[in-house]
């Protein structure tokens, strides 16, 4: 139960929808890359979070390249 509380209290978790939300805000034409990262893995999956993000991105008109940093392994490389 202290999890749940964690995650649905105010400090506790970003939402793919604030998330989404913060990175329409933030975003500038020298960011190349997003990694999504510490994504829980009981309450959500990289697929959702980066529909989500994207689709928000959209509407704002803008488009970024993202991945997700998986919690087990070492994320894709990104070369500038």
């Amino acid at each position: 139960m202290v999890y749940k509380q964690r995650v649905l209290g105010r400090n506790g978790h970003l939402s793919n929808e604030s998330c989404g939300q913060l990175l329409a805000q933030v975003a500038h034409s020298g960011l190349k890359h997003v990694h999504l990262a510490h994504l829980s893995s009981e309450c959500n999956s990289p697929e959702v979070a980066l529909q989500v993000i994207r689709d928000i991105l959209e509407k704002n008109g803008m488009q970024l390249d993202m991945c997700v940093a998986p919690q087990e392994m070492i994320s894709k490389a990104i070369v500038f």
